[in-house]
């Protein structure tokens, strides 16, 4: 057939291949197939059927058909909706015009695409199938085909889940209808309750008009489910927990701290018993939120304000702040629990001042003016450039050479309401740091009265001629010399009177003494030439002028000099002393001057002129029937008039000044201000505002009852400047304030605005003081520290700020202020003895002691030992520590630590530190205990030292107890036997005083076991004591043994006599033997005569020795050795050569065997009495 072409498949012949090569309409077509042979199947059946095909090139329409798992009333031919996490399957379903869907149409292009503004999906076809894979994103998407140019379209949107708001709705008991709004979803739900309870808690209104709002009416208190369900999409399903319950309190959220002239938004939320969140919005209307301040006037308008809630569970309140201050907000409902809430209504944050022109190696303290109040509140600054300006603590800062920074202040705190930390505020100040191109020397007045006074100030400008501010820089490094052209008109006076070294500063006072005119010069100088170039542009001299004319002053003849009341604008004068008979009367043209009659207060206005007349008036009596007029008394010339200068002045008494350079730290110093006019001529009342301030607020403080006495206060050393300000520039003084502590402490690398101590610190200061012979009650402390007044001694012993108080001038002034803390580690070092011995009962051991990390020692300043000494005498030195030592083998049986040694904490003299000391305070036989001690240090602070072993060195004993050793010709040997320990072998030294009498060996056997011996034919006649020192020369110990040596008989002189007589008897016997001896006569005929001899016998004779008490008696080993050495024998040729040994042949022998034993038996060569001439050379010798 040319119309269609079958082809079997290759791998599965039950797979039949149908190709269209021509269009047909239906044909019929037999298939046959002939199943094969097998063994169980001899005779295949053949099989036949018949199909109807049909062929043709095009199609009439097709199609897009989603395959569903349910039905959807939302669905139709052109729309569907379906799951946003899973993949849509879609068919594609090709008619002919006779309706009739084709089996494959493959042969024609599918043309599909995904069109969506978003990428919602990807796309993908398989034969007539689509694959629609989501993206997990919820969205419309439009899927567009061409088939055989025929176009079809389908509108395909993604369900994502059924979400609401809450997992958990929470209605409240007397709500009416509580909306609950769905999202997600088809919108096309059903609803199941799930009641817990047998009375129902809930019923449901179904919205009509939005299938996604539904109404929840609560019946009784309690708790349910309720489960959406979507018809369209079954898998989609949310459970909701319900809950009906009353409102247990109200929770605020927001902002609580707040900058003036800004709004900010509060948040309410009721809440129940679980912590669960009530719709507000429904319910607002009905527990009725109340808002009430403590304060009044209020600081805070607080409104509602809807358009702002967060959601249908908060409410937003908007809170206007109008004035500064701090106030507790209440918020109450009905039958709910009111919260109660501290509000803080602060000033913008600013720095002042906002740019300043200063000095190189100035110190300047930046104020923060506004911010909040709050404890906790910290301010964070910063510099850009720390080469030009750095700082030095918090808001200190110094400057180091030319150029400008920028400073940067962040305010920020804790906000308990907001829960977290916030920034209150902002700000940046300029600094430029420049030098001096110019000085000038400012005078308030030129024209001035007689004995007046008038301050002088150098003020200086930069190269723009711009002001510079006066810092610390213009005392400790700028020298300024004042001069006056004429001393007998005028003379200068220092503000600090008794202080000659303030007439060198940029500001003093001048008094006028006559009539005249006198030229002022003031010349600048700098401490160096590098401080020079460093704050001066130029390099010649800076200098200013100023002529100042003393006027005459006025007087009457007969009313001596003008009396005039001044006073200022807006002021009182009070007038006291007014006799009873004297009337008082105010004439006066100027309305601006009031006299009240009762009071006697005379008081102006606001006009700063005015004049008037004062008359005092002696009232008239009655007398004789006569009435006297009154009569004037007295007239004061009241001027109005404005404030023209401000003068400083001050002093230190003698008894100060005379001790003190400057001004001691915390000393209350009067300063007086006092107001004067264009003539010098002082205010008798004024009413003014003064300002005191000081570019380091730190360093000084300011105390005043009124505008005319103040008290200055240096809190630290230094230098300072403190500024007078009456309001404008004109009335504007300077107080130049040079402090330092009554103890001059040494100088440290660690700046003194960081210095820290450690308790158990000692601080040896020097004090101007000293030498003065009321020191001794000048000085104190408080509770924290030990004082030694007399050679200013002080001792920390509790953390926190100390201070040591003067006494001067009736006033008890803080003089130096400490530091201290609990030390973060205690250091125990080795003393001197790297052992403790315990042979030396009474003497002591130290062991250093250092508090803190960070020290190397624990005494600061220049400590001299008597003052130490001192201090220790009386107490003023008192250790902060214990001490204790420990045996390391703490055994039942061992001996105890504290019986053999007394621990004590102490300040050691000799070390110059605290430490730990040993003392032996008794005795114990324990020589041969071998064991470490370990030492260490415990504080009531909870702090331990690190642990310090250290050896044990016992004394040695000699066993037995031996103070002396017996020696003799006859019993020549002993020992000495030392008990100790086994490390001590290389210590114990035994020396002989005479080493040629008395002979000391070591014993190879046993240890610590020494032999004696007594040399043979050594002279006993010494008349000096022999001795055997024994000594341990690690630890120094020495015992002394006596030797007593018997002497011999030949030693003594008796006996000396007796053997000299007994050799010559000897001698005279051989002589006579020799000459009565027969002459010897020899006879050839007759046999000789046999010689006689007298053999040697080679056994030798036992001579037996009794034992002494003391030691066996051996022979000596000097002299005897010459007569056994070579013994005389005669012998035969025939007899056998027989070995005699000599008496030291066998003692060493006995000493070798055992040093302890003594020769019972020895054996002896026997002699004839040929060896005479032997035992003579033995007995004389």
């Amino acid at each position: 057939d040319n119309h269609i072409k079958f082809t079997q498949d290759s791998l599965n012949s039950n797979f039949l291949h149908v190709k269209c090569l021509m269009p047909i309409q239906y044909q019929q077509y037999e298939i046959s197939k002939q199943n094969t042979i097998t063994k169980q199947n001899l005779c295949p059946i053949k099989s036949t059927i018949s199909i109807d095909i049909s062929c043709q090139s095009t199609i009439y329409s097709f199609i897009l058909e989603p395959i569903l798992t349910s039905q959807c009333p939302l669905i139709n031919r052109d729309y569907v909706i379906t799951y946003f996490d899973e993949i849509l399957y879609i068919n594609i379903i090709a008619y002919n015009e006779q309706k009739i869907s084709f089996t494959n149409f493959s042969s024609l292009n599918i043309d599909c695409k995904i069109k969506s503004k978003e990428y919602l999906a990807d796309l993908n076809i398989n034969n007539h199938q689509l694959e629609i894979i989501p993206k997990h994103k919820s969205g419309k998407i439009l899927l567009h085909c061409i088939i055989d140019k025929l176009e079809q379209q389908l509108e395909i949107e993604f369900m994502k889940n059924i979400q609401i708001i809450n997992s958990i709705k929470l209605i409240y008991i007397n709500e009416s209808l509580s909306p609950l709004e769905i999202y997600g979803g088809s919108g096309y739900f059903q609803f199941q309750i799930n009641e817990l309870s047998i009375n129902p808690l809930i019923d449901l209104l179904i919205n009509n008009n939005n299938s996604r709002l539904i109404y929840i009416k609560p019946l009784n208190y309690g708790r349910t489910n309720l489960i959406i369900i979507d018809q369209c999409l079954p898998l989609l399903m949310k459970t909701l927990d319900i809950i009906i319950s009353d409102i247990d309190q109200l929770k605020i959220f927001g902002r609580s701290r707040l900058e003036l002239n800004t709004t900010s938004l509060i948040y309410v939320q009721a809440i129940d018993i679980d912590g669960n969140l009530f719709n507000l919005t429904n319910i607002y209307h009905l527990i009725n939120i109340i808002i009430e301040q403590t304060l009044k006037p209020n600081i805070l308008f607080i409104e509602y304000e809807s358009k702002s809630n967060l959601d249908y569970q908060t409410l937003a309140y908007r809170i206007h702040t109008l004035d500064i201050g701090r106030t507790n907000i209440k918020f109450y409902a009905l039958n709910i629990k009111s919260n109660i809430i501290e509000f803080e209504v602060y000033e913008k944050l600013r720095i002042y001042p906002k740019e300043l022109n200063i000095l190189p190696l100035s110190t300047i303290q930046l104020m923060i003016i506004g911010g909040s109040q709050i404890l906790g509140t910290t301010i964070e600054w910063s510099t850009n450039n720390t080469d030009i300006v750095d700082i030095e603590i918090n808001n200190i800062f110094k400057t180091k050479t030319i150029g400008h920074a920028i400073i940067h202040a962040k305010s920020t705190g804790y906000d308990p309401l907001l829960g977290k930390s916030i920034v209150y505020g902002e700000d940046t100040c300029i600094i430029h740091v420049v030098q001096i191109r110019s000085i000038r020397l400012h005078i308030p007045t030129t024209e001035i009265l007689p004995n007046k006074m008038v301050p002088l100030t150098v003020l200086s400008y930069d190269h723009e001629k711009n002001p510079i501010v006066i810092t610390d820089v213009f005392l400790h490094s700028l020298v300024f010399i004042w001069s006056l052209s004429n001393t007998h008109l005028a003379q200068f006076r220092p503000i600090i009177g008794n202080i000659s070294s303030y007439i060198r500063t940029f500001v003093t006072n001048i008094e006028t003494l006559r009539t005249g005119r006198v030229t002022i010069d003031v010349r600048l100088l700098t401490n160096s030439k590098t401080l020079n170039k460093l704050l001066l542009k130029t390099s010649h001299e800076l200098s200013s002028s100023i002529e100042l004319n003393i006027l005459e002053q006025f007087y009457l003849n007969q009313f001596d000099e003008t009396r005039t009341i001044l006073i200022g604008p807006n002021s009182r004068l009070n007038l006291f002393h007014i006799p009873n008979d004297i009337t008082i009367e105010l004439l006066s043209s100027s309305k601006n001057i009031h006299l009240d009659i009762n009071t006697k207060i005379i008081y102006t206005d606001q006009n700063f002129d005015g004049e008037a007349v004062l008359y005092m008036k002696y009232r008239g009596t009655k007398q004789e029937k006569k009435i006297l007029s009154s009569s004037i008394v007295g007239a004061y010339l009241i001027q109005v008039k404005p404030i023209h200068y401000i003068l400083l002045q001050s002093y230190l008494p003698q008894e100060t000044s005379s001790l003190f350079s400057s001004i001691p730290v915390d000393y209350k110093l009067p300063l007086t201000v006092s107001y004067h006019d264009e003539l010098g001529r002082r205010f008798d009342a004024t009413s003014i505002s003064l300002r005191t301030f000081s570019y380091r607020g730190d360093m000084i403080s300011t105390n005043s009852n009124n505008t005319q006495i103040y008290e200055i206060i240096p809190l630290k050393n230094g230098s300072n400047i403190l500024v007078v300000d009456g309001g404008v520039e004109y009335l504007r003084a300077y107080l130049p304030v040079q402090a330092n502590s009554g103890f001059l402490l040494p100088k440290s690398s660690i700046s003194p605005l960081k210095q820290i101590y450690y308790i158990g610190d000692i601080v040896c200061f020097e004090s101007n003081l000293n030498n003065d012979e009321k020191t001794q009650d000048r000085w104190s402390s408080d509770d924290g520290m030990y004082v030694d007044s007399k050679y200013g001694i002080g001792q920390m012993i509790i953390d926190g700020e100390r201070h040591l108080h003067l006494k001067i001038d009736g006033q008890t002034i803080t003089s130096e202020r400490f530091n201290v803390q609990i030390p973060n580690e205690i250091k125990l070092l080795k003393g001197t003895n790297d052992f403790l011995y315990d042979g030396e009962e009474g003497k002591p051991s130290s062991y250093p002691v250092i508090f803190g990390t960070d020290s190397t020692t624990n005494l600061h300043g220049l400590c001299s030992r008597e003052g130490l000494e001192h201090a220790q005498s009386i107490g003023t030195l008192h250790p902060t520590f214990e001490c204790h030592l420990e045996f390391l083998k703490s055994k039942s049986n061992n001996p105890k630590a504290s019986t053999l040694f007394k621990t004590q904490a102490i300040f050691d003299l000799d070390l110059m530190s605290w430490a730990c000391q040993i003392i032996r305070k008794s005795s114990y036989d324990i020589s041969t205990y071998e064991d470490s001690l370990l030492l260490f240090v415990q504080t009531s602070y909870q702090i331990m030292s690190n642990e310090l072993i250290i050896p044990y060195q016992p004394t040695f004993k000699l066993s037995p107890s031996l103070s002396s050793i017996y020696l003799s010709e006859e019993h020549p040997y002993n020992t000495i036997h030392i008990s100790t320990i086994p490390t001590n072998d290389k210590y114990i030294q035994l020396i002989s005083s005479d080493p040629s009498i008395v002979r000391i060996t070591k014993n190879s056997t046993e240890p610590f076991l020494y032999n004696i011996e007594l040399r043979h034919g050594a002279k006993t006649n010494n008349q000096q004591q022999i001795y055997i020192d024994i000594k341990n020369i690690l630890t120094g110990q020495n015992q002394r043994i006596n030797i007593n040596v018997q002497k011999r008989f030949i030693d003594n002189p008796i006996g000396r006599i007796l053997a000299s007589l007994l050799l010559c008897a000897s001698l005279a016997l051989i002589v006579y033997g020799l000459a009565n001896r027969k002459p010897f006569l020899s006879s050839s005929s007759s046999p000789p005569p046999p010689i006689i001899t007298k053999q040697i016998s080679s056994t030798p004779r036992v001579i037996q020795s009794p034992p002494t008490p003391k030691r066996h008696l051996l022979f000596d080993d000097h002299q005897s050795s010459s007569s056994f050495d070579t013994p005389t024998t005669i012998q035969h040729h025939d007899q056998p050569v027989v070995r005699l040994y000599s008496a030291q042949d066998l003692r060493s022998r006995s000493i070798g065997n055992s040093p302890r034993s003594a020769m019972s038996n020895m054996t002896l060569p026997t002699t004839d009495d040929r060896d005479l001439h032997t035992r003579l050379q033995r007995l004389y010798n």
